[in-house]
């Protein structure tokens, strides 16, 4: 299904969760890491993993806030990093969706005009979370961001680097 999405309404989203959340983004606001971080509350054994471009090139360009991405440590979520990430996806529970972020430097997130996102089924939630788990999981190409500061921001941005598979036919 094709459809008009943003932060409000995945954050809404999010705030259900009851098993997973899964969300790759070129940046997180902090709607989204609010809602990440009443979700866990709600539900401590819920599965999170976050992937994020951390640089500071995507949040100029509007995809994100640092303070999100703080919240997201202080809460002690997984938060990974992939430098220039710029589709989307998200699973909650059973759904999943892939979008294309709304760059908050040109437009208000809070925006619903137009088709950003198509939702998709069951079986593509799970192929999602597998695709996602092969890009984080394999500890030789990827790690677990631990801290973000402006003195550590470059070494950061080399060792937590995620490479992602090429794609096949």
């Amino acid at each position: 299904m094709l459809l008009g999405i943003n932060s409000k309404m995945l954050a809404y989203e999010i705030s259900q969760a009851k098993q997973r959340i899964i969300i790759c983004a070129a940046g997180l606001t902090q709607d989204l890491a609010d809602a990440i971080c009443h979700a866990k509350q709600q539900n401590i054994d819920l599965q999170i993993e976050v992937i994020v471009d951390l640089s500071a090139h995507s949040r100029r360009l509007g995809y994100g806030e640092h303070d999100a991405n703080e919240r997201l440590l202080h809460k002690q979520i997984n938060l990974y990093q992939l430098p220039k990430i710029r589709l989307a996806f998200c699973v909650v529970d059973h759904k999943s969706w892939v979008f294309s972020q709304l760059p908050e430097l040109l437009e208000s997130n809070e925006t619903t005009e137009g088709i950003n996102c198509i939702e998709l089924g069951d079986a593509a939630a799970d192929a999602l979370a597998l695709t996602f788990n092969s890009m984080i999981f394999n500890p030789i190409e990827s790690s677990c961001v631990t801290e973000i500061g402006n003195e550590h921001h470059a070494d950061l941005l080399a060792r937590n680097k995620v490479i992602v598979p090429a794609l096949s036919n």
